[in-house]
């Protein structure tokens, strides 16, 4: 019993009173803490003022760019790969005529009306042709006025033969009447039978020469006096229509623009020869309409690509956007 109620030493009581003195240090500074917090710590209702009032001015600053729009919802933004195009497409140009390439008076990235010069081609064969086809014209011409002159004399030939006819029968008429005096002669012993021999002979051959020219006669209005003019009219029209191949040959010596536009790329130079079967367009063109952005949307970002949704375009080659 006299070893549970013995009195605690000195030292215990000093470390026990060290302990409770720095709890109630703590305690006193944590109290004094809210204290001071909730003095300087202003109203719930200013609080939410004030953060509205913020939010209005990040709403108000964000608004005037309606690019924001687009960048503040990273979810729904798809990037992909675009090029600019034009309706219709670039225009590849190529000398029809095959040739040696005189000049090029064309100049890339330069803008250009409808028939500009642009390549020059040699255009040596294609003027001689041209004269060639001048002169056939021209030897086709007085084809058909020769015709036209037969033509006009076709009736004149019926008429001069008809008129032939007409003076063997004569001459046959004159041979009877001479055959016939030459047998009443004879009858009366006062001719020989050499002479009605002779007489008849002269009556057929007469016959046979009129019916000779009945038949040239019949010749000559068998034939068509239309037919030689028509002749010569298609062989004419055949060689004018050479004559426009011959100019239009020549004047496709000259590569010319289609219609206004702009050079993009040319893929020659003066001196080479340009054959029929090209591997590349000599002249790379670009017709002044309106561009057009053509862009490959990945699978990935198909399903974020809507109607009248807003597209940011920017260059490789430069920082500026449009929208």
């Amino acid at each position: 019993m006299e070893k549970l109620f013995q009195p605690m030493p000195a030292a215990s009581w000093t470390h026990l009173g060290r302990k409770l003195f720095s709890i109630m240090f703590v305690s006193s500074l944590i109290a004094g803490g809210f204290i001071f917090w909730g003095y300087y710590q202003p109203p719930e209702n200013e609080t939410l003022d004030s953060n509205h009032s913020f939010q209005e001015q990040i709403a108000a600053q964000a608004k005037p760019a309606s690019k924001a729009k687009i960048t503040e919802d990273a979810e729904r933004r798809a990037v992909c790969i675009a090029y600019v195009d034009v309706d219709g497409g670039v225009t590849p140009l190529y000398p029809i005529q095959p040739g040696k390439v005189l000049a090029i008076p064309a100049r890339e990235n330069t803008e250009v009306e409808a028939g500009d010069v642009l390549i020059r081609m040699d255009d040596t064969l294609q003027k001689a042709q041209l004269e060639e086809a001048k002169a056939d014209v021209q030897a086709g011409q007085s084809q058909l006025d020769q015709a036209k002159v037969m033509f006009a004399q076709h009736e004149l030939k019926i008429n001069g033969q008809k008129s032939a006819i007409e003076a063997k029968r004569s001459e046959m008429a004159a041979a009877v009447a001479k055959k016939d005096q030459a047998e009443r002669l004879a009858s009366n012993k006062l001719a020989s039978n050499d002479d009605v021999n002779a007489a008849t002979a002269i009556v057929k051959a007469l016959e046979f020469a009129v019916e000779g020219e009945t038949i040239k006669l019949k010749g000559i209005q068998a034939l068509d006096p239309h037919l030689p003019v028509n002749l010569a009219t298609n062989d004419l029209t055949a060689r004018r229509a050479r004559l426009q191949k011959a100019e239009y040959a020549l004047g496709e010596c000259s590569l010319k623009a289609p219609f206004k536009g702009t050079i993009l790329r040319i893929n020659t130079s003066v001196g080479e020869t340009l054959g029929a079967n090209p591997r590349l367009p000599a002249i790379m063109f670009c017709p002044t309409a309106k561009r057009i952005i053509r862009a490959e949307v990945e699978q990935e970002f198909a399903g974020k690509i809507a109607l009248n949704q807003v597209a940011v375009i920017q260059d490789d080659c430069s920082s500026s956007e449009i929208t």
